[in-house]
């Protein structure tokens, strides 16, 4: 594995800890961020009513991390169970992880990572996958933790060709 060349944040001053219902509108502040950061800011619909309900009501679809260094929120990673029937074990999924621009480069990713790959550990996990896009930066420290490319493509069914799709089996459950 290559050297890190961020600088270690002091852990006084690094807390890594779970998003609760008040964080709905940080976290989606920060996901908003990711969206315009990739260039999909147009598409982005969630609202902070979406976020509230879906990351922390009784059946949420997914947790949140958030990052806080020197006292406010750095950074965050979302995540979800998901499952490997090949290995017949669960697994995660790192849906986002971001750090604010101006927090980079001081090992928060890291940080945040870390919790992630320790949260899988601790719930039996196979593996934790994610998906990074052609000609981000992130691939390079991904690779640096470890994440290696699966040999899967990604792909997205979505809009119009989902619907269209779906119109063939109405009535699926």
């Amino acid at each position: 594995m290559g050297r890190s060349t961020a600088t270690a944040p002091d852990p006084a001053m690094l807390i890594i800890r779970p998003a609760v219902p008040a964080d709905a509108p940080t976290v989606h502040r920060l996901i908003r961020a990711i969206a315009e950061y990739q260039g999909d800011g147009a598409s982005f619909t969630a609202t902070v009513e979406d976020v509230a309900r879906d990351g922390f009501g009784p059946e949420s679809c997914y947790s949140t991390l958030l990052a806080e260094l020197d006292g406010r929120v750095a950074g965050l990673a979302s995540f979800f169970p998901t499952y490997s029937t090949f290995r017949g074990r669960p697994c995660l999924y790192l849906d986002n992880l971001y750090v604010e621009a101006e927090c980079r480069r001081r090992g928060v990713a890291r940080a945040l990572l870390a919790r992630v790959a320790g949260i899988a550990r601790i719930r039996g996990c196979y593996r934790v996958d994610l998906h990074v896009r052609e000609g981000n930066d992130a691939e390079t420290a991904y690779r640096r933790v470890g994440f290696e490319p699966s040999g899967s493509l990604a792909m997205s069914l979505m809009g119009e060709a989902l619907r269209q799709l779906a119109t063939e089996n109405p009535t699926a459950q």
